[in-house]
């Protein structure tokens, strides 16, 4: 009887790979708390049988895995907008409209807030505007004409145009055995609530980017790697019935062979939004050559694009 131990294996998973050599008298035990192969056989056997052990356990390689992961991200927005402003007031001053002593005057102003004519909010019949303010886009304001100082006309251009370039980048490690899965995962979890006879009850649901990989080492030192890449974002545009936005899912999964120490490039999730919103004054905006004057309209352009790097190495 000799006892055999096992060193980066489990002797319980060597039983069946060596118990073929046994004779026909002989006899295998596992130790379990000291991880190690009781053979109870002749001796040309049990040499056998120690041989094959040692063959098979074998130091399993570490790979490191680093990865960089960049989110590009590319926002173009364009506004054009228009606010058509009417006052008229008929006084005392500019001429009593009603040649009696009470009323004296008449006052019409196109107003949008509630406000009444003569205080400081603007005028507007048509309230059509660009999102333009301080340190964005710009406002034209022209006075098209006053007659006789009781009717006043006037015209507000407003425009926007933005464009913005962002880039997030993350660079995790992590290492990993040989055939042994390693995950880098970040994001939200997004709790929805769910109504049964039970009661209401809260579960969550992962809006993450994640990237799994499991490494397999060649006999020439070369690294064959499965990868998945997981891009879930929650989207606000389409919401469920209590407010939950929905989860965009994207995913990417290829396997490449990669030297040590090489870095590989993954891409091509690649995502794109047009959003076109027109506002018109009914009727109005239909006129030939004259519609515009009559509408805002705005687009905006989001493009949105994930890459990521892996570069394996291998740690013996």
């Amino acid at each position: 009887t000799k006892q055999v131990f096992v060193n980066y294996a489990t002797a319980e998973e060597l039983i069946p790979l060596v118990e073929p050599l046994l004779s026909d008298r002989g006899e295998l035990r596992v130790d379990v708390r000291t991880n190690s192969i009781l053979i109870n056989d002749t001796g040309v056997r049990v040499a056998q049988i120690e041989s094959l052990v040692a063959d098979l356990d074998t130091r399993t390689p570490q790979v490191l895995i680093e990865s960089r992961i960049v989110q590009a991200t590319l926002n173009f927005t364009r506004e054009l907008g228009i606010q058509w402003g009417f006052d008229y007031r008929a006084s005392a001053a500019t001429g009593n409209p009603t040649g009696a002593t009470f009323p004296s005057s008449v006052e019409i102003g196109g107003t949008t807030t509630g406000s009444p004519f003569g205080t400081t909010g603007d005028n507007f019949i048509i309230d059509l505007p660009a999102a333009a303010g301080t340190g964005a886009g710009g406002v034209l304001g022209l006075v098209l004409g006053s007659l006789t100082g009781a009717y006043d006309l006037d015209l507000r251009l407003s425009a926007l145009e933005a464009r913005g370039d962002g880039r997030v980048l993350s660079s995790p490690k992590v290492l990993t055995l040989e055939n042994t899965p390693a995950r880098i995962e970040q994001g939200v979890s997004i709790p929805f609530l769910s109504v049964s006879a039970a009661g209401t009850q809260t579960q969550f649901v992962d809006a993450t980017l994640s990237l799994e990989v499991t490494p397999q080492v060649t006999n020439d030192n070369r690294i064959l790697m499965t990868i998945v890449v997981t891009d879930n974002r929650p989207d606000t545009a389409l919401t469920g019935a209590g407010g939950q936005p929905s989860i965009r899912r994207n995913e990417a999964t290829t396997q490449v062979l990669a030297s040590d120490g090489e870095t590989i490039v993954i891409g091509g999730i690649f995502t794109r939004n047009i959003t076109d919103t027109d506002n018109s004054l009914p009727w109005f905006s239909r006129l030939p050559l004259l519609g515009w004057l009559f509408q805002r309209s705005a687009t905006t352009d989001e493009r949105r694009e994930l890459i990521v790097f892996i570069t394996p190495r291998i740690i013996r």
